[in-house]
């Protein structure tokens, strides 16, 4: 989406579904899709608990965080505070080259993830590498495609930098991804690319030719079975097009009830819109009955109706402004399926309580950033007695950060942060979804706990 400036490094949230499965680590092995569920190989639904962890899609990719704390102390984090996947980020040239060791990086923290329980779900999410504000430092394509070079892109990737990657070198990316990471237990899923947009790209059959070299679909297809000739057991994620001129700024996905991205692998895809406030994004603030309606028509009608799982691999925010507040109010009351007399996408059980809790600007109180755990927070929540306040307990500051730290933390300012060791972005599924952006050092305190 078109970030803005201040909120351009912060980023994630959830999965959306219908059924709830108590919380801890994923089954073991791969999981596929039955109507709007993800589910495992018994057909148990699975509830993904995700974090983002940022900093694999610029030029210089590294995992934020890993010049103050191990990738072993951060993801033992993550599963001690009741997560149980984590999404990466990658750009396709930087994977060709493996930039920096990247991948050497990666393929670490993937097997220490797998021995612990953790899932991984890997995404490109721009071609060249974010260089700096031209390209928005790598949050998404500038140019909207997948490639940007031959085909329909100029010989640029938008941004300032000379293309490199056509269509078969996106597409070798990912082969290599999937050679590399075959036999890999942590690997859970791969989300082709981040944030198409407009202006270029399609949904072929939907609002541009099938198969030209503007289709995402057909990439989709085209893409996803080649992961699958390697490795068949990953989830491929699907993201809609974002489309500002047709108020389609969290990704179309209405193409998908034609012209749904059918694999030779049955049962594996995914579909994905990132849904932001016009704090973070270029959006209207307005999330009234109007928002409601366009979320149902973009891509919550892919779960009211049992067509497939919809990942909303991005959101959030500080929770700092009037409309943010505004947006999370709205964004949980539609995801519980309780926005507009139950126009949402889902309902959950009768006497669940559901309600936005925010920590607050640590500014005020000069405190170190503090995390809850997952699953304790989904069991006060279900506790509660509907229409009461629930009031989850907060874990201490996470290990990590009282090592690395040594020092009293800085006050916290909504500008670019400074530095820091990790952020903690939770993806939930189901009825409970949450948006945690929690920055660690540098500056940075508690942003947004859990948008629940």
């Amino acid at each position: 989406m078109k970030h803005s400036a201040i909120v351009s490094s912060v980023a994630l949230c959830l999965i959306a579904g219908t059924a709830w499965a108590e919380g801890g680590l994923l089954s073991a092995g791969p999981l596929f899709t039955n109507g709007n569920q993800i589910v495992d190989a018994s057909g148990h639904p699975q509830r993904l608990a995700c974090v983002g962890w940022n900093g694999g899609n610029s030029v210089r990719p590294r995992l934020s965080g890993l010049n103050q704390v191990s990738y072993q102390t951060t993801l033992s984090d993550m599963v001690r505070l009741g997560f149980n996947c984590t999404r990466v980020l990658t750009s396709a040239r930087g994977v060709l080259d493996n930039s920096n060791g990247y991948l050497d990086t990666l393929d670490k923290v993937i097997d220490y993830a797998g021995s612990i329980g953790l899932r991984v779900i890997v995404d490109i999410h721009n071609d060249e590498g974010g260089h700096g504000t031209r390209d928005n430092w790598g949050t998404a394509p500038v140019n909207g495609l997948w490639y940007d070079k031959g085909g329909a892109s100029d010989g640029t990737d938008g941004g300032g930098n000379t293309g490199t990657i056509g269509d078969a070198d996106f597409q070798l990316a990912w082969v290599n991804m999937a050679t590399r990471w075959k036999d890999k237990p942590a690997i859970l899923a791969y989300d082709l690319i981040n944030e198409p947009h407009s202006g270029l790209t399609t949904w072929g059959g939907y609002d541009g030719t099938a198969d030209s070299n503007t289709d995402i679909r057909a990439m989709y297809i085209r893409v996803g079975n080649a992961i699958h000739a390697i490795d068949p057991k990953p989830l491929i994620i699907a993201e809609g097009v974002q489309n500002y001129r047709a108020r389609a700024y969290e990704g179309d996905l209405r193409g998908v009830t034609r012209w749904p991205v059918t694999l030779k692998q049955p049962r594996k895809v995914v579909y994905s819109p990132h849904v932001y406030p016009a704090e973070v994004s270029a959006v209207p603030a307005d999330y009234g009955p109007s928002w409601v309606e366009r979320m149902n028509s973009l891509w919550g009608y892919l779960v009211k109706e049992n067509i497939a799982p919809v990942f909303i691999g991005e959101c959030g925010d500080w929770l700092a402004r009037p409309d943010a507040q505004a947006w999370a109010a709205a964004f949980v009351s539609y995801v519980n399926g309780e926005a507009s007399g139950g126009s949402g996408v889902h309902r959950g059980p009768a006497g669940d309580l559901v309600e936005l809790v925010e920590l607050g600007p640590q500014r005020e109180r000069g405190k170190s950033p503090r995390l809850r755990s997952a699953d304790g927070l989904v069991r006060r929540l279900a506790q509660a007695p509907a229409g009461g306040r629930s009031q989850p307990a907060i874990l201490p500051p996470v290990r990590s950060w009282a090592q690395s730290a040594r020092r009293r933390p800085k006050p916290l300012t909504l500008g670019r942060p400074s530095g820091y060791c990790y952020r903690f972005d939770l993806m939930m599924s189901t009825r409970v979804v949450g948006a945690a952006c929690t920055e660690h050092s540098g500056g940075a305190g508690a942003l947004l706990d859990n948008g629940i």
